[in-house]
């Protein structure tokens, strides 16, 4: 399949990509560089990235790639490199297996968790629960960025890009500049294979609750774990700042803003509308270990480097 090459992936999400946890500066390559020209259009112009192919196209040929077209030539010890990239991809491939191995277990623990068949089908944007929340300024942000990021990837792959998820997300995982609106959008997105619309419904709810944690206390807890860190108290903490931290607040979340969140009507419409997540020892823990495979997920595509495991005393 034709790749999503992650540098261009910045201009398919429409927000300013502006984080303070910004990883490594970019260096930028003059136009007369003709080697590392792979993305060669149908029309004989050839750029250094698929973002610069990418605006390209949409400025000159209506978003509409040329016959011709291609984002790789042909290298010149073929054998040698496609060694390399197998090898690569070879690692990275095998843990986003082991993560679906380790997350379906999980599901097969809770009934009705699990998606059973393809016809139990539902479409993630457009199904989205808006009728669980008590207020759509609870979820709109959240929705909007799905929604494009969605329809971006239809646009690059076709309306079955699900079954190729984790290498789109391996080339995602390169991409500087995903804030967490992106990275809750995108798990939900890579989960929905898995799950029943009703968990789906759950652990959107879930997602919800902690950014609006990260929103109201981001700033703040970032300044806390690094000092030299710039708050922003005027922007929301999810659509300017990367995931890095979310597994560091799990016991903030789940000691002191969850309860809460589940009692009050604050984020869902009627806290009793809730089946798999709640206040109880069971249905916290669930909810827990979902944070748990989130959180691992990032790890494993390098979207954090942090992990969660959970203490046994």
């Amino acid at each position: 399949f034709q790749k999503l090459i992650s540098k261009g992936f910045t201009d398919l999400i429409p927000s300013p990509f502006t984080s303070n946890h910004s990883k490594k500066k970019r260096e930028r390559k003059g136009k007369d560089q003709v080697i590392g020209r792979n993305y060669i259009c149908g029309c004989g112009k050839s750029y250094l990235s698929y973002a610069a192919l990418y605006t390209h196209t949409k400025t000159k040929h209506g978003g509409v790639f040329p016959s011709g077209t291609s984002t790789l030539k042909k290298p010149k010890s073929k054998k040698l490199e496609q060694a390399s990239i197998e090898s690569v991809h070879s690692f990275d491939i095998n843990k986003s297996h082991e993560f679906n191995f380790a997350f379906i277990s999980f599901l097969e623990m809770i009934p009705g968790a699990i998606k059973q068949t393809e016809e139990d089908c539902y479409n993630p944007v457009e199904d989205f629960p808006v009728e669980r929340f008590s207020s759509g300024s609870n979820y709109t942000f959240l929705l909007k960025k799905m929604g494009f990021i969605n329809k971006s990837l239809v646009g690059a792959y076709g309306g079955q890009y699900f079954k190729q998820f984790e290498w789109i997300m391996y080339e995602i995982s390169m991409c500087r500049g995903l804030v967490c609106y992106d990275v809750f959008s995108l798990f939900l997105l890579y989960i929905y294979r898995f799950v029943s619309q009703e968990f789906y419904g759950e652990v959107a709810f879930l997602l919800l609750a902690y950014a609006q944690m990260l929103n109201k206390e981001g700033w703040v807890k970032s300044k806390e774990l690094s000092p030299g860190f710039s708050i922003s108290r005027n922007e929301l903490f999810c659509s300017h700042q990367s995931a890095e931290i979310l597994p560091d607040l799990t016991n903030e979340f789940f000691l002191n803003h969850f309860p809460k969140t589940v009692d009050s009507r604050e984020i869902l419409r009627d806290a009793k509308s809730l089946t798999f997540f709640g206040n109880d020892s069971v249905k916290i823990l669930r909810a827990i270990l979902v944070v748990k495979q989130l959180s691992n997920w990032l790890n494993i595509y390098g979207l954090s480097l942090a992990r969660v495991e959970i203490l046994k005393h």
